[in-house]
């Protein structure tokens, strides 16, 4: 949203005049649904950043969502093994 509102025109819409609409209102939530769907990878293309700072973010939105779920994985399983190491003993 701060990208929106410092550098306009920083995304580019597929849906019509209807979506184009809540972006120029500056709502929160398609903002918070574009980051969503960006930080998850799943990138359903309806709405995708156009300028080079919306574009940056973007990109580093999408790969702090990976190191994010690889490091929430990996803890994941080193809590299973340690928890069936201490029920072997």
């Amino acid at each position: 949203m701060l990208v929106e509102i410092s550098v306009p025109g920083s995304f580019s819409f597929t849906q019509g005049d209807a979506r184009l609409q809540l972006w120029i209102a500056k709502e929160f939530h398609p903002f918070f649904y574009f980051s969503l769907v960006t930080v998850t990878t799943v990138g359903y293309g309806d709405m995708a950043p156009v300028s080079a700072v919306a574009g940056t973010l973007a990109t580093a939105e999408g790969i702090l969502g990976q190191v994010y779920l690889t490091i929430l994985v990996a803890r994941l399983v080193g809590m299973h093994l340690l928890h069936q190491q201490e029920a072997g003993d």
